[in-house]
């Protein structure tokens, strides 16, 4: 049966459908945020000398054993000067043990 045809029977007799739409990140901004970080890099991603400048992220990424889907999170600081990584972790979960850990 056509999709044109379901969409124009279901208008005729007034019939409509809930659609539940899955997030797809793990976090989202908050329309009135607490607290603002401050932009200390200004968009000047280089480094004159090591050790000046770092960035940090989490990242997630999933992997499957058989059918069963996991996640690992991986904490990484990066230095600007010559792109190289001062220290990482990797975690089951997504915390700030697991930053902190990355800085210690």
């Amino acid at each position: 049966m056509n999709d044109k045809r379901v969409l124009r029977i279901c208008r005729k007799y007034d019939i409509k459908s809930n659609i539940k739409w899955k997030p797809k990140s793990c976090t989202r901004g908050d329309r009135n945020p607490d607290h603002i970080a401050k932009n200390y890099l200004h968009r000047e991603f280089h480094a004159e000398k090591p050790n000046e400048k770092w960035l940090t992220d989490v990242s997630e990424f999933k992997y499957y054993n058989g059918i069963e889907v996991h996640k690992v999170y991986l904490s990484a600081i990066l230095d600007l000067y010559d792109r190289r990584i001062v220290s990482f972790k990797i975690s089951d979960h997504n915390d700030n043990p697991l930053v902190m850990d990355t800085f210690d």
